[in-house]
């Protein structure tokens, strides 16, 4: 989350995009069990979608370690 939110501070950065973002990560930490599971595969469908809005501004290596969740 770090990421997102050194990219949600910089200039020209869609920053209300990137927060919805962040707090959608953070929801998704705090649920439990089959809750948890859900909100994570719709995080992945969240992060795919920004992606492809605003391409290159998230890093591989963010999207790859999301990729690997709840696997």
């Amino acid at each position: 989350m770090r990421h997102l939110l050194d990219l949600e501070r910089g200039e020209g950065a869609p920053s209300l995009d990137l927060e919805w973002l962040r707090l959608r990560c953070e929801d998704t930490l705090r649920y439990a069990d089959d809750l948890q599971d859900a909100s994570v595969r719709e995080l992945k469908a969240d992060f795919a979608g920004f992606d492809t809005r605003f391409p290159s501004l998230l890093s591989q290596d963010l999207l790859a370690e999301l990729n690997g969740l709840g696997t």
